[in-house]
C-alpha cells in the first residue's frame, strides 16, 4: 500500500498511526457529531478498551468524566487537524503545529449535542446510519431532486447531431444518384403512352374484349373483316402484355427508389427528435433558475431540521425516510408532520416512513402512538367528509364550486388534508442502550444550566445562613 505521509501539520507519528490504524474510528465520531460514550465505544468494536486507551495515548481522543462511572470521548485538535487538514494541498511546513488553526471541539457540549452524537455514533458503527453523514445526506437529496434520468447532455448531443447530419448529407448524396438512375430505367418503356399504365390497361381490356366479340359474330363472307380484326387483337395483346411489364416494373422501380430512402428518413426523423429534444431543454432551461431556488430551500430546511431538530430527512425512490433522534426534547407527533408538510411544498414524495431513534424505548413508543393518532383523526376527518358528502349529494371534486360548507365539514377538511398520511413508523432497537447514559448526564454538574446553578447556589447559601442562627 502507497500512501502519502505528512508531518508539516501533526507529528510524524500520530498522522501514521491516525492514517493506518485508527482513521475508521475518527472518521466515525467526526461524523457523529465528535462525540460518544467510553463505554459505548468500548462495547461497540472489538478491543474497544485498548483501541481507546491507544488514540488517547496518541493525543487522537480525550475523555471527560460524566460522574464517577461514565466518561465520553471527544476529539482532539489533533484528530481535527487530521481529519481537516490530511488532504489539504497547502505545505505548513515552517508554521509552528500550535498555530495550525481547525475548528476546535468543545470540552463541555451541551447535552442535546452529546445525546444526538451518542445516538448517530451507535447507528453509525452498526452500519445503519449511512445517511447520517452529511456529504452522503446532500448527495442524495440532489440526486433525488434533480432526477439524473431527467437531466439532458446538451453537449452529447448536440455532437451526436452534428455526427447525423454528416452521414445524412453523405447518404442523401449516393441516394439522389441511386434515384436518377432508377426513374432513367423506368423511363425506358417499351411503349410511351401519354395515358396512365393502369387507365391503358383497363382500356385495352375493354377493347379486346369488344374485338373479340365482334369477331365471333362475324360470318364466312365477312373473311375481310375478320383478318383485320384478328390483326387488331394481335397488336392490342401485345401492347398490353407490354404494359402489364412496365407496370410490374414501375412497381418495383419504386419500390426500391423507396429502400433507397430509407437510411436517410430514419436519420432524419432520429435528427428532428433530437433537434425537438434540445428546443424543449432550452424552454426548460428558463425555469432553472426557480428549480435551483426550490432545491437551495429544500436543502437548507433539511440541513436546519439536521443541525438544530435532529431529524435527517432523506428520500429513497421518491419515499421520505424522516429519522428522529431523539436526545430528550422531542417535538409532539403533528409537530413534526407540519415539518414534512414543509417539505412537501418544495419536493413531492409519494409515500412518508419515520423512524424514531431514541435512548429510551418508552419514549419511542409514545412517540410512535402520538403518529398512530395522527393517522386516526385524519381516518375520523375522512369519515366525517364522506358522510356529508353522500348525505347531501355533494362531489368534493367540485368543492371550489360549492356555495356553502359547515364549519364541521371545514374543520374535518383542514385536519385532513394538513396531516400528512404516514405510509410506516417504527423506532429503532440499537438505540435503547443510550438510556443508561442519558440518565448519567442528567445527574452530571456540567449539564446543569449556569442559571439552575445560580438559583441552588442561592439556596445552599440561605440554608447555610439559616443553620447559623
Amino acid at each position: 500500500m502507497i500512501a502519502m505521509v505528512r508531518d508539516d501539520i501533526i507529528s510524524l507519528e500520530s498522522f501514521v498511526q491516525a492514517k493506518f490504524k485508527y482513521e475508521k474510528y475518527l472518521l466515525f465520531l467526526k461524523n457523529a457529531g465528535n462525540y460518544c460514550f467510553l463505554d459505548q465505544f468500548k462495547r461497540l468494536f472489538e478491543k474497544g478498551e485498548a483501541i481507546a486507551k491507544n488514540m488517547e495515548d496518541m493525543s487522537l481522543i480525550k475523555t471527560e468524566t460524566l460522574n464517577n462511572n461514565y466518561k465520553y470521548i471527544y476529539l482532539t485538535d489533533t484528530a481535527m487537524k487530521y481529519i481537516l487538514l490530511k488532504d489539504d494541498p497547502k505545505d505548513y511546513t515552517g508554521v509552528v503545529k500550535n498555530k495550525i488553526s481547525v475548528l476546535k471541539v468543545n470540552k463541555y457540549p451541551s447535552e442535546k449535542v452529546l445525546m444526538s452524537s451518542a445516538l448517530k455514533f451507535e447507528l453509525i458503527a452498526k452500519g445503519k446510519g449511512q445517511m447520517i453523514l452529511k456529504e452522503k445526506l446532500i448527495n442524495n437529496l440532489k440526486e433525488s431532486f434533480y432526477n439524473q434520468n431527467n437531466i439532458i447532455k446538451i453537449d452529447e448531443i448536440e455532437k451526436e447531431m452534428e455526427d447525423i447530419r454528416v452521414e445524412y448529407n453523405k447518404i442523401i448524396i449516393v441516394q439522389n444518384k441511386n434515384i436518377q438512375l432508377l426513374q432513367e430505367v423506368l423511363g425506358v418503356q417499351f411503349m410511351h403512352q401519354k395515358n396512365d399504365l393502369n387507365e391503358f390497361k383497363i382500356q385495352g381490356d375493354t377493347k379486346l374484349k369488344v374485338l373479340e366479340e365482334e369477331l365471333q359474330n362475324l360470318s364466312v363472307l365477312e373473311w375481310k373483316r375478320k383478318k383485320e380484326i384478328q390483326e387488331e387483337i394481335i397488336q392490342l395483346k401485345h401492347e398490353l402484355e407490354k404494359n402489364n411489364f412496365c407496370i410490374e416494373l414501375e412497381r418495383k422501380v419504386e419500390e426500391q427508389i423507396k429502400k433507397t430512402k430509407s437510411p436517410s428518413a430514419i436519420l432524419l426523423k432520429k435528427y428532428n427528435d433530437f433537434k425537438n429534444q434540445v428546443e424543449e431543454h432550452k424552454k426548460e432551461h428558463e425555469k432553472n433558475e426557480k428549480i435551483d431556488e426550490q432545491y437551495s430551500n429544500l436543502e437548507k430546511k433539511i440541513l436546519n431540521m439536521y443541525d438544530k431538530s435532529k431529524v435527517v430527512a432523506y428520500f429513497e425512490e421518491r419515499e421520505l425516510v424522516f429519522i428522529i433522534l431523539d436526545t430528550g426534547n422531542t417535538k409532539t407527533a403533528f409537530g413534526y408532520l407540519k415539518m414534512i408538510s414543509e417539505l412537501k411544498m418544495f419536493y413531492k414524495f409519494s409515500k412518508i416512513n419515520i423512524f424514531v431513534a431514541s435512548y429510551s424505548e418508552n419514549r419511542a413508543k409514545i412517540l410512535l402512538k402520538e403518529f398512530n393518532k395522527t393517522q386516526n383523526e385524519k381516518n375520523k376527518a375522512l369519515k366525517i367528509m364522506v358522510a356529508y358528502e353522500k348525505n347531501t349529494g355533494v362531489d368534493r371534486r367540485n368543492r371550489k364550486y360549492w356555495k356553502y360548507a359547515p364549519n364541521f365539514y371545514i374543520s374535518a377538511e383542514n385536519i385532513y388534508f394538513n396531516t400528512p398520511e404516514i405510509s410506516n413508523y417504527d423506532y429503532s432497537k440499537e438505540t435503547i442502550v443510550l438510556e443508561v447514559y442519558k440518565n448519567n448526564i442528567s445527574m452530571s454538574e456540567h449539564y446543569i444550566r449556569n442559571k439552575d446553578k445560580k438559583v441552588f447556589a442561592e439556596l445552599k447559601e440561605k440554608i447555610k445562613k439559616q443553620l447559623l442562627i
